[in-house]
């Protein structure tokens, strides 16, 4: 199924902001996804990862429910993430967190730290 060019949601995460290698995840509207390892320049579309992913639809959005074990990315405790919302309506509309989303820079990503 297609990913890259239909409604999707693209999660960025890294096992911590100072790590050179993030993990580039796309889930789209279908529930089809795909995965890269990234570091720098370099998009490593063969990285075998494990994960779950469930799409429900509702009468005004959709929702997706994701998971992946921690030690699929090398992260310990706790891991940073960015996420990005890209939606097709008259063109092509991008959100995301932080500040409208955070690609390939683990630096900037928001960092989660269990209680």
């Amino acid at each position: 199924g297609e990913v890259y060019g239909s409604d999707n949601i693209e999660i960025f995460l890294a096992p911590h902001r100072r790590s050179p290698v993030c993990y580039h995840l796309l889930i789209s509207v279908g529930g089809y996804h795909c995965g890269c390892e990234c570091r720098g320049n370099r998009w490593n579309w063969a990285w075998e990862y494990e994960c779950q992913t469930e799409v429900e639809w509702l009468a005004d959005r959709w929702r997706v429910r994701f998971v992946m074990p921690k030690s699929a990315i090398g992260a310990e405790e706790g891991w940073a993430f960015s996420l990005v919302r890209n939606r097709h309506v008259k063109g092509w509309d991008m959100y995301g967190l932080p500040d409208g989303g955070v690609f390939f820079n683990p630096s900037l990503y928001l960092e989660v730290e269990p209680a």
